[in-house]
């Protein structure tokens, strides 16, 4: 039996099976959590660096339990490693509409740190909600955010499509929520998806491509862009990085 199992081993390696020998196929890392703010435990992931925020029993829009944020400007780092890129930010949000902040309401995710972010300002497509009298806050939205490392891309309710940015990611960048105005926020969610489901940002790309390295400072106007709802000019505000 040992002499059979010499030959046998001389065989297997003059003659490789290329299907043992090969190697084994890369997995791309991915990421996939989830926040439902049923409990008020949010200790150790969430570092608030701006404003306050806490929970509220029953709240939401599961009627579950939510956060609410206490200030008009909040912001809070979600420290916990991306992974897999491009990703879906996904949460619901009901803005407090009394009293209202200075500016517009807003809530968006970001890359801490970053190295350099352009905002697309004019474009929106959002169509304001009609606030009665005597409301609190308004009606639990969707809002999904697209990253790829270089941009963001932004979207609420029923496909309005309310902001792009680029956002160029640092090597071990985390995530921000950032809000403008007192929300409730409830049901938060960060997850790799395939880079055919990003939306198609092309147009925008193009526009700050066409833009001379040396003028790329300030406010730009896009001449090739405007505001599908308004007809008005579109903006590139060039920021250094965070």
């Amino acid at each position: 039996m040992a002499t059979i199992g010499a030959v046998g081993t001389a065989l297997w390696v003059g003659r490789p099976n290329p299907s043992v020998l090969a190697p084994a196929p890369v997995v791309a890392p991915t990421v996939n959590y989830h926040w439902d703010f049923n409990s008020p435990d949010v200790s150790g992931v969430f570092k608030v660096d701006v404003g306050s925020w806490h929970h509220v029993p029953g709240g939401g829009a599961d009627g579950l339990g939510c956060m609410e944020t206490d200030e008009t400007l909040f912001s809070v780092l979600v420290d916990v490693p991306i992974a897999g890129l491009p990703i879906q930010v996904s949460y619901r949000a009901s803005a407090f509409v009394n009293p209202k902040p200075a500016g517009e309401y807003m809530t968006a995710t970001y890359w801490f740190p970053s190295r350099e972010t352009v905002l697309f300002m004019g474009f929106s497509e959002y169509t304001p909600e009609t606030i009665s009298a005597g409301q609190e806050r308004g009606r639990w939205l969707e809002y999904r955010q697209f990253l790829d490392g270089v941009f963001m891309d932004s979207w609420k309710g029923s496909n309005e499509h309310v902001g792009f940015a680029l956002d160029r990611a640092e090597k071990g960048s985390r995530l921000k929520f950032y809000s403008r105005g007192r929300h409730q926020i409830d049901d938060l969610r960060i997850q790799t998806i395939a880079a055919k489901d990003l939306p198609d940002v092309s147009r925008f790309l193009a526009a700050v491509e066409r833009i001379p390295p040396e003028k790329r400072v300030g406010r730009v106007e896009l001449v090739e862009l405007r505001s599908t709802k308004t007809g008005r000019p579109v903006y590139a505000e060039f920021h250094k990085g965070r």
